[in-house]
């Protein structure tokens, strides 16, 4: 009886392998894929991020942090997370991957950047020499943006990061655009 079992096991077991081995040599293996259900919808997750967020670098921190827990949390957990100290590391981590748009940032004021990057990390007064200074110099987003506001405007910007992730657009319409490996250096208008 028990050698009847085997054999019929052996059998079944040949006729699957042989199945399986002819079905994928004609490429009609088909293959199941289970699509996860985000808990956010487009609509709801752009309210969230309005709601939450005053600047740009804001939106786009915690547009990231939804996404890469969309399938695990919703609004009320996102919000917790918000509130945690662990928040501040996320948001370090994530700032190197933020795309620095030096377009929006040319010649606007102080205020006018604070909507964009937030408030500053530090201020310090700097005095170049080939500028009509003493002025501001004020640091963003853990040293990744400084700019030196020449005439109260941002005139000398740099972008502390991979030069893919800073956009110039029009880059003719600065005196100078210069990228390294590390960092982009703008001249907005002053030497």
């Amino acid at each position: 009886m028990k050698r009847t079992f085997i054999v019929l096991g052996l059998v079944a077991s040949s006729i699957l392998t042989y199945s399986c081995e002819n079905n994928s040599e004609k490429g009609e293996a088909k293959e199941i894929q289970i699509e996860r259900q985000s808990l956010w919808t487009d609509s709801l997750k752009s309210e969230f991020v309005e709601k939450n967020a005053s600047t740009d670098y804001e939106k786009f921190i915690i547009d990231k942090l939804i996404e890469d827990n969309k399938f695990e949390k919703g609004p009320e957990l996102i919000q917790e997370e918000l509130k945690k100290e662990s928040f501040a590391t996320y948001k370090n981590i994530n700032s190197m991957s933020y795309l620095v748009e030096v377009d929006k940032l040319a010649g606007k004021s102080k205020a006018q950047i604070e909507i964009i990057l937030g408030q500053p990390n530090k201020k310090e007064k700097v005095n170049p020499s080939s500028a009509p200074c003493p002025c501001d110099k004020y640091i963003y987003l853990d040293n990744l943006v400084e700019i030196v506001y020449i005439k109260n405007k941002a005139d000398w910007i740099t972008i502390n990061n991979a030069p893919f992730f800073v956009k110039v657009k029009d880059s003719g319409s600065y005196r100078s655009v210069d990228r390294f490996d590390d960092y982009t250096y703008v001249k907005v208008k002053t030497r």
